[in-house]
């Protein structure tokens, strides 16, 4: 058990430096333009660092979080409960592929509807760190933390979380796991929409055509729940790959194309 504790958290860290590096590195081919500091009066510099820090501090403080609520539910951690085999490694890449497969139709299917085209995309070199950005900080913020964090704050309402068993809080995160993962499909939806509102150049959400939502909620919709899935049975890292593949094969395979 130590030992497990020992390669989760060596595993975690790895993942938050890796991240962080990443965010300084896009912030700087990119001039700064993420989070709030490119609304800040600020050097260049200062605004990566910032940003870096944000990442550091603020994500992987979360995530240590999330790891350690999602334990008083047994819920997984990092890496899964047995030995990860073949099958660990392919079957998220296979998802990831479906995934891409579902947001072409949609694209496809959407993009006369709403009539602003296909969704917009990232451009090399930029693209390869969106997918490992967006892979990583997106699986640690809405399901490694969102989803404990939304259990814990179900018991909560009953005022005596000490007091509840494991047992107890087994059968509790039965109950509210996937509508507590619908819900962070959703949160991350919006989370990507002021993208969208800079790229397209409009005022505000309101201005953005209601078939083009749809379209986000059933494609990044569809990712929550799968990236969920794979995250209740075989972990946070599982859930990463899921996120990963589907954003290289849109991101670099789809968007490289169109």
């Amino acid at each position: 058990m130590e030992s497990n504790r020992n390669l989760e958290l060596k595993t975690y860290l790895i993942m938050i430096s890796g991240l962080t590096l990443l965010t300084g590195f896009n912030s700087f081919i990119s001039g700064g333009n993420q989070f709030i500091t490119n609304n800040l009066p600020l050097p260049g510099i200062l605004q990566i660092v910032l940003n870096m820090l944000i990442v550091l501090f603020l994500y992987g403080l979360l995530g240590l979080y999330g790891i350690k609520i999602g334990r008083e539910f047994n819920l997984p951690g990092i890496w899964p409960d047995s030995y990860p085999g073949f099958r660990y490694w392919l079957e998220p890449a296979v998802l990831g592929l479906g995934l891409t497969a579902l947001y072409i139709v949609l694209d496809l299917s959407f993009a006369p509807i709403h009539n602003l085209g296909y969704l917009p995309q990232p451009e090399l070199p930029e693209a390869i760190l969106v997918v490992l950005i967006s892979a990583i900080s997106g699986e640690l913020l809405f399901r490694l933390f969102l989803i404990p964090f939304g259990a814990y704050l179900i018991v909560m309402l009953w005022r005596n979380f000490g007091g509840i068993g494991l047992e107890a809080k087994e059968q509790i995160i039965k109950r509210v796991f996937w509508p507590l993962a619908g819900i962070s499909g959703v949160v991350y939806v919006f989370s990507y929409l002021p993208n969208l509102i800079y790229s397209y150049g409009v005022e505000s959400l309101f201005n953005l055509p209601v078939p083009l939502l749809i379209q986000l909620l059933l494609m990044y919709g569809s990712l929550g729940m799968l990236a969920a899935w794979q995250y209740r049975r075989q972990g946070f890292l599982a859930a990463v790959q899921v996120h990963f593949w589907a954003a290289l094969f849109w991101h670099i395979g789809w968007g490289g194309i169109f």
